[in-house]
């Protein structure tokens, strides 16, 4: 980072800089999600199994078939809950639905720069 010999604070040109890079890098990272998005094809086997099995007729079939599927009970009750708002033939929402946490690895990479943090992700608290 440049830094000014007698104040201590970043150059003007270098802030202005990196806020368009961090608002170029995000508009990016969105664009990409909304690509994939819209053109990912069918959920996979994996996908398509776990849904399969929490929309099951009852809880009971849901925890008998349990033993044939690679997630914790936890995902199939999520799936389930999740699916009973939106349709259980709904995949737009379902891939919607795994967006968010991969917008907010974008957004914690953006604050573990921020001016004005006292401490870094990982790390305790000044």
């Amino acid at each position: 980072m440049t830094r000014f010999a007698n104040s201590g604070t970043q150059s003007p040109l270098l802030d202005k800089a990196e806020k368009i890079a961090a608002v170029v890098i995000t508009l990016a990272v969105i664009c990409f999600h909304l690509v994939t998005a819209t053109s990912a094809g069918p959920l996979w086997r994996d996908e398509a199994a776990a849904l399969g099995l929490a929309t099951s007729p009852t809880l009971g079939e849901v925890w008998n078939n349990l033993q044939h599927e690679a997630f914790p009970i936890l995902w199939p009750l999520l799936i389930r809950e999740f699916s009973s708002l939106v349709g259980p033939m709904n995949d737009s929402a379902f891939r919607a639905h795994g967006k968010p946490p991969t917008m907010d690895m974008d957004e914690m990479l953006h604050a573990m720069d921020r001016p004005g943090e006292q401490h870094k992700l990982g790390s305790a608290p000044r």
